[in-house]
């Protein structure tokens, strides 16, 4: 059984609803959150720049991002599903 599979099936088990993670391009609404991430003190501690970046920098930054033909941004959100109980 796959690994995939298997969590699924744990899942199924223990509750009818679980989480799964969905993606979508990212947007000009979420400059914001990914600044905030990337602030993050654990996320600047694992990063090679640990450096607070400043929003005229990072808006700058996103914005060109957006509209880069070599560069795709993506946001992942959680979205529920009914699973129907293992028998």
């Amino acid at each position: 059984m796959s690994r995939l599979k298997a969590q699924f099936k744990y899942a199924s088990l223990k509750e009818s609803e679980a989480k799964v993670p969905n993606t979508r391009k990212a947007n000009e609404s979420n400059s914001k959150d990914i600044l905030d991430r990337r602030n993050d003190e654990l996320t600047r501690q694992m990063s090679h720049t640990t450096d607070l970046v400043e929003w005229d920098g990072h808006s700058g930054w996103f914005a060109s991002s957006l509209t880069n033909p070599n560069r795709l941004l993506v946001m992942c959100v959680k979205m529920k599903i009914q699973m129907k109980k293992s028998q």
